[in-house]
């Protein structure tokens, strides 16, 4: 029998429960900085529809978001691949170790590498480095007129 699941994982040691906290909390803290660099976008966009330093500076803040996150994701899912290959059975009425015969548990934790989000920080990169020639183009402009 061979399936899929998601299982919740606990540690006696207080370095890997640091890790699995920081895993539980990267979704939420790059989404949340995602969004007050977005904010920060829109509120220059609101006054006028024109490219700001903010703004340039602001995408590519949010492309390093992403590119650095991915990252993240991808060596916090190193640490677990590393750290959990044994796995024991605890019983939940009197939390000892239940020796299961003749059941073999092989886990393997995924590699959490998400290619096109780290295409989207790369674009958004490459994007922000075009709204800056744009605003020096712009700037040369309004010099010579």
């Amino acid at each position: 029998i061979e399936t899929n699941t998601n299982i919740s994982i606990t540690s006696s040691k207080t370095w890997l429960q640091v890790i699995i906290m920081i895993k539980r909390l990267t979704t939420w803290l790059i989404s949340l900085g995602i969004l007050y660099f977005l904010k920060n976008i829109f509120y220059e966009l609101k006054d006028n529809l024109e490219i700001t330093k903010n703004i340039v500076t602001n995408t590519r803040k949010i492309g390093y978001v992403f590119i650095i996150g991915t990252f993240i994701k991808l060596i916090i899912s190193l640490v677990f691949f590393y750290s959990f290959n044994s796995i024991h059975f605890i019983s939940k009425i009197d939390n000892k170790i239940i020796d299961l015969p003749g059941i073999i548990v092989n886990i393997y934790s995924k590699y959490e590498f998400n290619i096109p989000i780290l295409i989207l920080g790369i674009s958004l990169l490459i994007i922000s480095q075009l709204f800056k020639e744009a605003l020096k183009i712009k700037q040369e402009n309004e010099l010579t007129i």
